[in-house]
């Protein structure tokens, strides 16, 4: 890729390529918390998941709402890996 087509992009379509590059890294709660970002600049969620490459499903579920989120990937649960920070 070529400088140029970086001066071409927005913010928001860096933000998605770099959720892609980490979207194996990051846990359900934080992926899910930048699909919400990335929704709330614009961006559909048929388009994060053709960025990220997931399924469409894949990125409704990491939009949810945090709080419907399994024990163990809740930042604020006592479960919550003590190795992670909020």
């Amino acid at each position: 890729m070529s400088e140029n087509d970086n001066d071409n992009k927005s913010t928001s379509d860096v933000q998605a390529e770099n959720l892609a590059e980490d979207w194996s890294i990051l846990s359900r709660f934080e992926q899910g918390q930048r699909v919400r970002e990335l929704v709330a600049s614009g961006h559909s969620m048929r388009g994060l998941a053709r960025i990220i490459g997931v399924s469409e499903a894949t990125i409704r579920k990491g939009a949810i709402s945090p709080t419907s989120l399994p024990p163990s990937e809740k930042p604020w649960s006592p479960v919550w890996p003590a190795s992670r920070e909020p």
